[in-house]
């Protein structure tokens, strides 16, 4: 972490340093602008274009007296209100994933928080940023509209329903002396002979017999060997080990590789989500729509989200740290099954409901724009193909060959 901290400090100084000479738009942006207004194509947000270019100096008083007339054109647009609630539920599934996945990790497969957290980051990171190059690419390549991209935002949700079933998968619970299994008679007669054996405050497990008990005092353990760091005399005549017994599992590659596809398919939506914002708005509408789905996400996304799933946690624990007063402090041991249903339902109601709100969204978007009549214009340079729609309906430029156009 304080080698990290520099490096961070450090790349964010010199985008800073470097970002003023970057252009406020990109360089061919003013010579579409005018090639619209020269072949007078009506779209989503081309008459609007127009009168920007006499608002250039207003007032910031007048600039503000236009956010609201944008604020209700954003919020009774139906696709986008149906678009962002179901990025809202995929915002729930990622902030509480992120959260609680390393513990959830650490307590089905017995690990340290360490290496739990080290798999966690090797798993999601790639797995998101593959998602996110897939998803540009998918826009890029196929040239999608923004109808086609709203369609493969509702299919990729339905992918991504089917990975988490996989989340199921998952250890079984360790049997703990005394918290889910019951106290081992000979160990609990030969426990209460020892003299100041450590409360509930105190965790410090041992394996005995297949069995975790709270402390070795708790196991009847009456002696310890450091060179082996064994107890031995537990419960009678038998050794015990430091630390929690290991429980068998091998699912952990399994999980992996199902956690992988999960991420995988929760990002391959975010550029495509994002052009569906975008398109879906005039254009004088993008950045406050941007703006609007920013704050959606951390209000109703971020933030309920770790909440919910750690409530779910919560009431998974089998085993509490208590103070000398009897507070309840941290979670010791977790039951997987528990911390399992509580994240396959979590994730598995938020993807259902952001699915049906994607399909919603994209069949709306169908009836309210028909797909328009397609006009050659021949005589434009490197054949050029403008599909014409009427007011309030995506445009699209397609560049041609020569020898398509020869075709057509």
């Amino acid at each position: 972490m304080v080698a990290g901290l520099p490096c961070y400090g450090g790349a964010r100084l010199y985008i800073r340093i470097h970002s003023p000479p970057v252009p406020a738009q990109l360089p061919e942006c003013e010579e579409v602008k005018k090639k619209k207004l020269e072949l007078n194509i009506q779209t989503c947000g081309d008459d609007e274009m127009a009168q920007a270019q006499t608002k250039e100096n207003q007032t910031f008083v007048e600039l503000v007296k236009d956010i609201l007339p944008l604020l209700k054109s954003i919020l009774t647009n139906p696709v986008f209100v149906l678009v962002v609630l179901g990025s809202i539920t995929d915002s729930m599934i990622v902030s509480a994933f992120a959260a609680w996945l390393p513990l959830m990790v650490e307590s089905q497969f017995g690990l340290s928080s360490s290496t739990a957290a080290f798999i966690t980051g090797g798993v999601v990171v790639p797995g998101a940023a593959g998602g996110i190059i897939i998803s540009g690419l998918i826009v890029k390549t196929r040239k999608l509209t923004g109808i086609q991209c709203a369609k493969y935002q509702a299919w990729i949700g339905f992918v991504c329903i089917i990975a988490q079933l996989g989340l199921i998968i998952h250890c079984p619970t360790l049997q703990i002396d005394g918290a889910n299994a019951v106290k081992n008679a000979t160990c609990l007669e030969v426990s209460n002979t020892c003299t100041n054996c450590p409360g509930s405050d105190v965790y410090e497990p041992v394996c005995l017999d297949g069995r975790t008990y709270t402390s070795p005092c708790n196991a009847g353990c009456l002696d310890y060997n450091n060179t082996t760091t064994e107890y031995s005399n537990c419960c009678g005549d038998m050794t015990a080990t430091a630390g929690s017994c290991d429980s068998g599992c091998s699912m952990l590659i399994p999980y992996i590789f199902v956690l992988f596809l999960v991420m995988f398919f929760t990002f391959l939506n975010n550029v495509i989500f994002l052009t569906v914002n975008l398109r879906c708005v005039k254009d004088n509408e993008r950045v406050m729509a941007i703006s609007l789905q920013s704050v959606a996400f951390r209000v109703f996304g971020s933030f309920p989200g770790p909440i919910i799933l750690g409530s779910f946690i919560d009431k998974a624990c089998i085993l509490w740290n208590e103070n000398a007063c009897g507070d309840e402090g941290a979670c010791q041991e977790y039951n997987n099954s528990q911390i399992m249903a509580a994240a396959v339902i979590l994730a598995a109601v938020c993807k259902i409901l952001g699915t049906v709100l994607y399909f919603i969204g994209w069949r709306v978007w169908v009836h309210r724009e028909p797909s328009p009549p397609v006009v050659y214009h021949n005589d434009l340079k490197h054949g050029v193909v403008t599909n014409v729609a009427s007011e309030g309906q995506e445009y699209e430029e397609i560049a041609l060959t020569a020898n398509v156009l020869s075709a057509i």
